[in-house]
């Protein structure tokens, strides 16, 4: 059994469902291009004289094989996929033309040979700067996704919250707590263990064994005008001057300030059955880390990185089995990041391969493989 832990999916359905006028902001936010232009400039880059024309992405099956081999063994870049029996390829398309929620069962390519997938809803997200808007896309997003998971059960989905109404979400936290969903979603940018209103949602998520999912968002959202902290904890500023820049759009190391933030506040201390996520970030960043806080006495983030945490993982990255080994293989989850770029990039759509490949080179023992490829993702999922 393969579970994928990170399948980013905008679920436009929820947008409709809310507001039509929302739905038309995203098609001007995400303009439709032409996808076959896209495919032969891509083509003709890489192509030498003896290759043959090839114009469109439907074209790609009438290629010699050898080209196809060529173009999957050595030019895969990030939005390409091509099958492994070389009849397929999916050239990535713009976020507004994904599948939509009644097709997606049945497609075929979106499901990348795994057995579950755990849909995060990305992209075009809700953000902080309308309050009303984020409130209302929570709930719609919540119903809409969790009736659809119900109805495909190789589906998961996180539960989207949205903490410039704290009231209302934490409502909502508790109505839907018991209806499976795989965590609660948090944007990984805020040092959330220092956000003391927010100190009850993790206290139930505690309790409850929800998992607390932290992803980065692709909006720039800010922290909500409503959520405070101390700003001169001496910790935090250490943090924050080590780990800057509380703006970003998917670049920049302030996840892990948030990642540390329920650590060096107590809040793990206070709270040691609180399981938290932190996706997309692999683990090749947590050595230095360890040395940093050895050096300024701050805690050793790895027995709570042990007891607290899991990632999701890119094995293509440098010293992926060293780090994976010294974390330990049931604190690890298998995920794609599908459609978008793998925060390594080197082996898009080839996660696959690669985990097999450890498995066997005796990389990987059976019993590792089954903890990051299923047995981890159904532990956090129900609740074990």
């Amino acid at each position: 059994m393969l579970c994928d832990a990170d399948t980013h999916y905008v679920p436009f359905e929820v947008f409709k469902e809310y507001s039509p006028e929302y739905l038309k902001r995203l098609e001007v936010l995400c303009p439709r291009y032409d996808i076959d232009a896209r495919w032969q400039t891509f083509y003709n880059t890489i192509k030498d004289d003896s290759w043959s024309e090839c114009k469109k992405v439907k074209e790609f099956v009438l290629l010699p094989d050898r080209i196809k081999q060529e173009i999957k063994e050595e030019h895969q870049t990030p939005g390409l996929f091509i099958s492994d029996n070389l009849d397929f390829i999916h050239y990535d398309i713009a976020e507004n033309e994904w599948p939509r929620l009644d097709n997606m069962a049945d497609t075929g390519k979106f499901l990348l040979k795994t057995d579950r997938q755990m849909l995060n809803n990305q992209g075009i997200s809700y953000t902080y700067t309308n309050p009303f808007f984020g409130v209302e896309f929570m709930k719609v997003h919540n119903r809409v996704m969790k009736t659809f998971c119900d109805n495909n059960p190789r589906f998961d989905t996180t539960m989207l919250f949205a903490p410039e109404n704290l009231s209302v979400s934490m409502d909502e936290l508790e109505r839907t707590s018991a209806e499976g969903f795989f965590g609660l979603r948090l944007i990984d940018h805020h040092p959330w263990g220092y956000i003391e209103q927010c100190i009850p949602v993790f206290e139930f998520c505690s309790k409850q064994k929800i998992p607390v999912y932290l992803h980065l968002s692709n909006a720039l959202d800010e922290t909500p005008a409503n959520l405070t902290w101390n700003y001169q904890d001496p910790t935090w500023i250490k943090l924050f001057r080590k780990y800057p820049n509380p703006r970003f759009h998917g670049k920049g190391l302030i996840w892990i300030v948030a990642i540390m933030s329920f650590i060096t506040s107590g809040l793990l201390d206070r709270l040691p059955e609180l399981r938290i996520v932190s996706a997309e970030h692999g683990l090749d960043w947590i050595p230095e880390l360890r040395a940093w806080c050895e050096q300024n006495h701050l805690p050793d983030p790895m027995p709570y990185f042990k007891n607290n945490f899991w990632f999701t993982i890119e094995m293509e990255e440098p010293n992926f089995l060293q780090n994976a080994r010294s974390l330990g293989w049931d604190r690890l989850l298998y995920a794609t990041d599908y459609p978008h770029n793998d925060p390594g990039g080197r082996h898009q759509y080839q996660d696959l391969s690669t985990i097999n490949t450890l498995l066997s080179q005796k990389e990987l023992t059976v019993s590792d493989f089954d903890l990051v490829t299923h047995q981890n993702y159904i532990k956090l999922h129900d609740r074990i």
